[in-house]
């Protein structure tokens, strides 16, 4: 990856975090606040203490029978809202341990979250509750909307659950329990087998419907080629080359440099340029001046097929100026950063234009593997796809037999039910070597072959070309567009009101 294009994936992540921290101080306060609790009345005092007094001795039925939460006209209980607050938490510190290590995750886990600040007054546990609650409605809506329209539970979904249930009849008998027990112990006190079954049909049945609604659209040549046009931009990559020349500020041991010797710095460094290659050969001259003794020095000018979303990351003007749509191939420019920071000497490789190239269709068989590093796991993992593929041959060879195998031995459960099919794969969007063979200007229908990921081996059957890039981009923006108007239109149906003593009761995680 060149540093422009670092540049681009770096600024991405930047704004994905600015826009998560956002999400996160918007994020409605569930927790009564202190000043509140203060205020409460003796006889209300009295009230809580007598409820505390009846429930103690059969939390887990009460658990079951208050409700935390109305969505809609769907009333949930403590024990299936504290089921998804803890998952909310789970998921998001064994994220954290995995990125940061166990030492170094900002939660104790000898405090309440209710006592640990996340960010601007928002504690942990409102973040982990408003999480719970989203997410709920979310699934309240999607399930109850299909059941509207007598959407039921796919098989491949069915299959799923009872493999589930299956592992957690495993599970507790490994841990010398009963199911309820297991459930209660890890999940909470009130959560058994009841509700367990109830949250999976639920996920599942929302997860089979909101697939069905995202990919129902069909659309005409016309109505592509008007979206298109309406959002040009939006579908377009673009090729150059750029070098920055900052400002700097003087300080003690460092000379400064003003935006006037900035600008005149990136004038000069296109004074050698005349065409491509000149800019690749002073973009090198100047990193090997850079470059540390022993060092060898890259030209990372180029960015390659970027789209004015990615280049905005960078800068806004940047972004204006390699789309206005009147830079012709060879064309140069010394552009102003939108701050003022820094100024960009840029040259036009390839001006915007739609992305023509096809898109294909593969099946594939994921073989997993724990550990990738492992020399054991690893040569395990791949005895196993060269077995499966001389399989293949034996039964047939055919793309029949493929999607066969790929049914009963694929470990990828994103397709391991639709014979390991991917539709209209386009650039970039597999793993590294995934794409790279897929795209390999020498693939022909049939081919099959075997490549690594971090995760395991692919064995891959090619099914051939399909639409180009950018008709596959439009329309799967014209579903996503679709699905968000469905979506919204409907979440009006299906409020969410809290019940503060179901919340008050949820099981913490530590």
């Amino acid at each position: 990856m060149s540093d422009t294009q670092a540049k681009i994936e770096q600024r991405r992540k930047e704004a994905h975090k600015r826009k998560e921290q956002n999400q996160r101080a918007a994020h409605a306060k569930i927790k009564r606040s202190t000043k509140q609790k203060i205020k409460m009345t003796a006889v209300a005092v009295v009230l809580v203490l007598l409820v505390a007094a009846l429930i103690v001795p059969s939390m887990g039925i009460t658990k079951r029978l208050v409700t935390a939460l109305t969505i809609g006209n769907v009333k949930i209980s403590t024990a299936e809202y504290s089921y998804y607050y803890r998952a909310s938490f789970d998921n998001y510190y064994q994220t954290m341990v995995s990125y940061m290590g166990a030492d170094n995750v900002p939660i104790s886990l000898s405090r309440s979250l209710e006592r640990q600040e996340m960010s601007d007054g928002q504690t942990y546990a409102d973040y982990f509750s408003q999480n719970a609650i989203d997410q709920l409605q979310n699934l309240v809506l999607l399930s109850e909307e299909a059941k509207k329209e007598n959407f039921t539970l796919p098989e491949e979904s069915q299959e799923q659950l009872d493999t589930l249930l299956a592992n957690l009849e495993s599970a507790a008998q490994s841990a010398g329990a009963t199911i309820d027990q297991y459930l209660s112990n890890n999940y909470g006190t009130g959560f058994n087998l009841d509700l367990f079954k109830q949250c999976i049909e639920r996920e599942l049945l929302a997860q089979a419907y909101q697939l069905e609604k995202s990919s129902e659209g069909e659309y005409t040549q016309e109505e592509i080629d008007a979206y298109y046009a309406e959002h040009e931009q939006d579908f377009q990559i673009a090729t150059f080359r750029m070098q920055s020349f900052s400002v700097i500020e003087e300080a003690e041991g460092v000379e400064g440099v003003t935006a006037e010797e900035a600008k005149a710095n990136a004038e000069a460094f296109l004074e050698q340029v005349t065409d491509e290659a000149s800019f690749a050969d002073a973009s090198l001259a100047r990193a090997q001046e850079k470059a540390a003794e022993g060092e060898e020095a890259v030209d990372s000018s180029l960015a390659e097929n970027v789209g004015y979303s990615s280049i905005s990351q960078i800068d806004a003007n940047l972004a204006d100026w390699v789309y206005s749509g009147d830079v012709q191939p060879g064309d140069t420019a010394v552009v102003e950063s939108a701050d003022g920071s820094d100024y960009y000497a840029v040259y036009m490789v390839t001006p915007p234009h739609r992305d023509e190239t096809l898109s294909v269709n593969v099946r594939q068989i994921f073989v997993s593997v724990s550990d990738m590093e492992n020399e054991d796991a690893y040569q395990t993992g791949q005895d196993k796809a060269n077995d499966l593929l001389a399989q293949w041959e034996e039964n047939g060879g055919t793309e029949e037999a493929f999607a066969e195998l790929a049914n009963s031995q694929s470990d990828d459960t994103g397709s391991n039910t639709n014979g390991g099919l991917y539709e209209n794969v386009v650039p970039g969007e597999m793993v590294v070597n995934f794409n790279d063979w897929c795209f390999d200007e020498a693939r022909q229908v049939g081919d099959t072959g075997i490549v690594e990921s971090s995760s395991g081996f692919h064995v891959i059957y090619y099914c051939g070309q399909s639409e180009p890039t950018w008709q596959v981009q439009v329309q799967e923006a014209m579903s996503e567009a679709d699905y968000d108007a469905f979506y919204e239109e409907a979440l009006a149906s299906y409020p969410v009101t809290t019940h503060w003593l179901g919340l008050w009761l949820r099981n913490e995680p530590i």
